[in-house]
């Protein structure tokens, strides 16, 4: 599909391009686009100078999106032009540089740079600030956007080679040059400037367009055809049109006129020029098969492929019969079966087969009969076919399957060496496996070190062993023994000497178990005699005593301390996170906080079970909430239950106020509850159904003050005798006041404590 478009005179191959102030110089986005196929690149905004931009923070984001103030940062053009332009021309796209500037004068020294670039087109930023105008946006007033616009044409045409000059009643007509045209004397009516003589010529018009009446053309070759027209815009312009053919061989055209000629079948391109714009048109040119070869009919034989008659196109080479229908290929016909076949040899020797070949054409054979397989292949001899000869399989050659010899694993001593298993081959190589798969290059990786003398203790009775001291057990001189080779003793040995030991009998050796000696508690007993080391008291394994789920147990032994209760019981485990604050100057202490779980949708608070967290310490405390409720007292909790704190006193904490709400999961009846979601109550007392936690969390703040503790006093110089008090006089009601006040405040602390309260029990 052709997606060309012209914009301003300048031809893209198609329309796309990207936002200005986006797409940095291409560089950045390289990488994540093909630049060849945009149609053009719009650069970041350029100025005569290096620009900083706003200082940071410059980005925000706002409802629905985001807002900037970026203050157009860029390199300056002398950087544009040393980097940026050469790397976009390398890609197949136009370029469209963004020029900005603060004042008229460095836009158009932008323009007036880039005049010799080699850039295509030119957008001209009018949000910028104009500093002549009070730093309003160019674009915010018709005026300066006219005037911009007016000087950067004016700039622009002065940088191509266009000198414009302004004519007013102070231009005087002089005389004519060589090819008659007019020469003026211009003078200032100050006279401050030298008068001077220039020459007025007619700036060539540059074409900014082209197009052709034809975008295909389709001929015969050895045609001429003179229907293209090209069209130049502006119809006055200077550039004249230059046709060129990228194929000559397929067809030509006359440079001057368009005048295309078709040489043979195939495509080219037609392209017309004018000045810098280019428009094309494909050219197909087709056969006429106006001259042909004729190929008569030919008997096949033995030896040849015989045809029907066909005939060839001189210009295209195709092929057609005699009907003119045309022929994917020469009309050969079927080999001719005259075959002399030399049956007293076997001519045709192949993997597949063999057969007898024809005398009149070694080419050909009669049907290929199977091998007759010889004696397999041996290391030294072939397998061949009994009757012919072929060598079905070459001799294998040497195999060290063939020629193995096992050597069995020997254990090292503590004076020999020993070996791995491994596989020998009568040509010296070594393996791993029987079936000579992974050899062995390293021949000493075989070899098992000898361990050397490794002394253990060792009873004279040979039951009796014992480590560095002696135990309770009666037993006699024990020695040392060698443990890689038993017949080695110390006993023997010059140089064990110090492991030949006479014993004396010791401590009594106790296990690392507990045994239960009662309900006095457990000791460790001794692995020789019935005695125990010193009595230690039972430990119990939780806390609260035994639970219609668990009984109390000894954590060493393991004896029941307290049986199971016999009625049964719901077990409810809350996971929670109980944050400690310091809001004040004291760190908290050591303190315990307590946590309950009401019936859900009672119309009183009923509290069913309570469980503590103790606390020491700024910090976040995880575990579990653990109620164990009978079922008795439980009722239905297939509505779930609330959790929350339950509100201490302690002085200067803040307790959390929060409540969650345990919704079961998987609910057959209340005592078939699978697991548990929970919510949180919002501040209005509804559930924030959309958000299920996975656990639930707490935070106290703790907000004690140090104390202040008074200078002393200092000591009086001399004793000084308070002045005796005196009486009020009537009518002094300061006193009164005072005590009316404290009265009324207090009533009003009252009645909003009484207030709270109830609003809290509801």
């Amino acid at each position: 599909m052709d997606m060309k478009v012209n914009i301003a005179g300048v031809e893209w191959k198609n329309p796309v391009t990207v936002a200005s102030g986006t797409f940095g110089s291409g560089e950045e986005f390289s990488e994540f686009v093909d630049l060849n196929r945009l149609g053009a690149v719009t650069t970041k905004g350029v100025a005569n100078v290096p620009w900083p931009g706003n200082p940071t923070p410059r980005v925000a984001e706002v409802y629905g999106g985001m807002m900037n103030a970026i203050g157009l940062q860029n390199p300056g053009i002398d950087l544009f032009c040393k980097r940026d332009i050469p790397f976009l021309k390398k890609y197949d796209t136009k370029i469209i540089v963004n020029v900005c500037g603060h004042a008229p004068e460095e836009y158009l020294a932008v323009v007036e740079r880039l005049a010799d670039e080699p850039i295509d087109m030119m957008e001209i930023n009018i949000s910028c600030p104009n500093v002549n105008a009070g730093f309003l946006a160019f674009g915010q007033d018709a005026k300066h956007v006219e005037e911009l616009t007016a000087q950067i044409k004016v700039k622009d045409g002065a940088a191509l080679g266009n000198s414009e000059f302004y004519l007013d009643e102070h231009i005087k007509v002089g005389a004519v040059d060589e090819d008659g045209l007019p020469v003026f004397l211009i003078t200032k009516d100050d006279f401050t400037h030298k008068t001077a003589v220039i020459t007025i010529t007619a700036a060539p018009k540059p074409a900014t367009g082209i197009t052709l009446n034809k975008s295909e053309l389709t001929l015969v070759a050895g045609a001429v055809d003179d229907s293209l027209k090209a069209t130049v815009t502006p119809a006055d312009s200077t550039d004249t049109v230059v046709w060129s053919s990228d194929k000559p061989a397929v067809a030509t055209v006359d440079p001057a006129t368009g005048k295309v000629t078709a040489v043979a079948p195939g495509e080219a391109i037609i392209t017309a020029t004018a000045g810098t714009k280019t428009a094309t048109c494909k050219v197909t040119v087709n056969c006429g098969h106006g001259s042909f070869t004729l190929f008569p009919e030919k008997e096949s034989n033995c030896t040849e492929k015989g045809w029907d008659a066909y005939k060839k196109c001189d210009l295209c080479g195709k092929l057609f019969d005699m009907s003119d229908n045309p022929l994917t290929g020469i009309p050969y016909r079927a080999t001719n079966d005259d075959h002399d076949f030399n049956t007293s040899e076997w001519g045709y020797k192949e993997a597949d087969g063999h057969a007898h070949v024809c005398s009149r054409n070694a080419a050909h054979h009669d049907t290929v009969v199977p091998h007759t397989a010889g004696p397999a292949a041996t290391e030294t001899t072939p397998q061949t076919c009994t009757e012919c000869g072929f060598v079905m399989q070459a001799a294998t050659g040497h195999v060290h399957a063939n020629h193995l010899t096992k050597v069995d694993k020997v254990d090292a001593t503590c004076t020999t060496d020993g070996n791995k298993e491994y596989y020998r081959c009568t040509c010296g190589k070594l393996f791993e496996d029987a079936a000579a798969a992974t050899e062995i290059t390293d021949h000493s990786s075989v070899v098992l070190p000898k361990t050397g003398h490794s002394y253990t203790v060792q009873n004279s009775d040979e039951a009796h062993r014992r480590s560095t001291a002696a135990d309770c057990r009666e037993f006699d001189t024990y020695w040392y023994t060698c443990a890689n080779d038993a017949t080695h003793s110390a006993k023997d040995d010059a140089a064990a000497a110090d492991k030949f030991y006479n014993g004396k009998q010791g401590a009594h050796v106790y296990g690392s178990e507990w045994v239960d000696c009662g309900e006095t508690g457990h000791a460790h007993k001794c692995q020789y005699h019935d005695a125990y080391d010193a009595v230690q008291p039972h430990t119990p394994d939780h806390e609260g005593g035994a639970t219609y789920d668990y009984a109390v147990k000894c954590t060493g032994c393991g004896r029941v301390l307290e049986p199971q209760r016999e009625n049964g019981s719901i077990r409810v485990e809350v996971p929670f996170k109980l944050t400690v604050k310091k809001t004040g100057e004291m760190d908290p202490g050591q303190e315990t906080f307590k946590f309950a779980i009401d019936r859900f949708g009672a119309p009183t608070v009923y509290t069913l079970v309570q469980d503590t967290v103790e606390t020491n310490g700024e910090k976040t405390y995880e575990g579990k909430f653990i109620f164990t409720i009978s079922k008795d007292q439980a009722g239905n909790l297939s509505e779930g239950f609330v959790i929350h704190q339950v509100k201490g006193n302690a002085a200067g904490w803040t307790y959390d106020e929060s409540i969650f709400y345990a919704m079961p999961l998987f609910v057959d009846s209340y005592d078939s509850v699978r697991g548990w979601a929970f919510f949180k109550f919002d501040e209005k007392g509804e559930l924030e159904y959309n958000d299920p936690m996975e656990e639930i969390g707490f935070t106290n703040s703790y907000s004690a003050k140090k104390p202040v503790t008074p200078p002393a006093p200092e000591p009086p110089e001399k004793p000084v005798t308070p002045p005796a008090p005196e009486t009020p006089k009537t009518g002094d009601g300061s006193m009164i006041a005072f005590s009316i006040a404290m009265v009324i405040v207090s009533g009003a602390a009252l009645m909003g404590a009484a207030l709270y309260s109830r609003r809290r029990s509801r």
